[in-house]
């Protein structure tokens, strides 16, 4: 095995695996293939919304709910949904080899600094690689992702002014119109 896991896991979550052979059906004569990697960028699952019910219920004919998680965690609910993706993945790549043995060290999981996408990492992993540590990779609390953030120059003030202008440009005038 490489020193690279085959398979990562970044929330948006990455996730590649490795290496089942994979027969080419239209050429007799040709090699066969080999899976060497699958890279899934996945979103959080299932949040709790944003805004209080009583901010969202002036928008709504009928009481908003109330979750029993903060503003913009995953719920309960959206843990098990997540779970239930790393279920299928293992039940799909497993049959292909993806994973040696118990799969421990073929996955990688990274993940931004939310809850909501550390949370849904783990649930994930609870069975994708079921048994295993499991660990959900981020930066440093205050770091920037390069990865979730984008590139430093694009949040500067003058990329800011450029991008509105061309903005501009493309609508005919005043963006705030």
């Amino acid at each position: 095995m490489s020193l690279l896991p085959r398979i990562c896991m970044c929330f948006f979550v990455l996730f590649v695996a490795g290496p089942p052979a994979l027969e080419v059906a239209h050429a007799a004569a040709a090699a066969p293939e080999t899976l060497e990697k699958v890279v899934i960028l996945k979103r959080h699952g299932v949040r709790a919304a944003m805004s209080s019910p009583e901010q969202l219920g002036r928008y709504s004919a009928r009481p908003w709910p109330r979750f029993a998680v903060p503003a913009g965690h995953l719920t309960a609910n959206g843990a098990r949904l997540e779970a239930l993706f790393g279920s299928y993945y293992r039940a799909h790549y497993a049959p292909l080899g993806v994973f040696d043995g118990d799969g421990c060290d073929n996955v990688y999981y990274w993940a931004n600094r939310t809850q909501r996408t550390i949370a849904s990492a783990r649930a994930l992993a609870s069975t994708l690689t079921p048994g295993c540590t499991n660990t959900v990779h981020r930066v440093a609390d205050g770091a920037s992702d390069p990865l979730f953030d984008g590139a430093a120059a694009l949040r500067q003030p003058a990329a800011a002014a450029l991008m509105r202008a061309a903005i501009a440009g493309r609508v005919g005038g005043d963006v705030a119109a």
